[in-house]
């Protein structure tokens, strides 16, 4: 006498819905432990260093070259706006270290951060996050309040 069972078929959807997640996990594990990204950066590096080079040639060319002679050209002068704003950033950037840095350090949990290194190391990361939250919020309603003007 030959007895069969047959499994129902939840169990066989949760077996296989396992196998998935398994599988999923699995990849994500090969993910983490990948460590050649290195050369991968590298790589990106020297293609955007050539691009550069041949941006700027492209550059010259469009100043120099008669083909091009019949589009209005900017002085170069006018990037000095350009450079205003980067000083305005990066001041901004370090009146935000030097505001919040010795507030936040004070803050901190001497369990969580027991040396003065992490504590170091966690304060300049929260100083980074707030300089961040700041600047993206008032820029984002500024552009909010140029929208709706228009």
């Amino acid at each position: 006498m030959t007895v069969t069972t047959t499994r129902p078929k939840k169990v066989e959807i949760e077996e296989e819905g396992n196998s998935i997640v398994s599988l999923v996990l699995n990849i994500l594990k090969e993910i983490a432990e990948f460590k050649g990204w290195e050369p991968i950066f590298q790589g990106l590096l020297y293609a955007f260093l050539l691009w550069a080079i041949y941006n700027l040639k492209i550059l010259f060319d469009f100043h120099t070259s008669p083909e091009w002679a019949h589009i209005e050209k900017y002085s170069i002068y006018d990037f000095k706006y350009a450079l205003i704003m980067i000083v305005v950033f990066l001041g901004y950037k370090t009146a935000c270290k030097a505001i919040f840095f010795n507030i936040i350090k004070s803050r901190l949990d001497p369990l969580k951060f027991p040396t003065e290194e992490d504590k170091n190391t966690r304060a300049k990361v929260s100083c980074n996050w707030v300089g961040n939250v700041i600047y993206y919020t008032c820029s984002t309603v500024l552009i909010f309040i140029i929208i709706s003007l228009s």
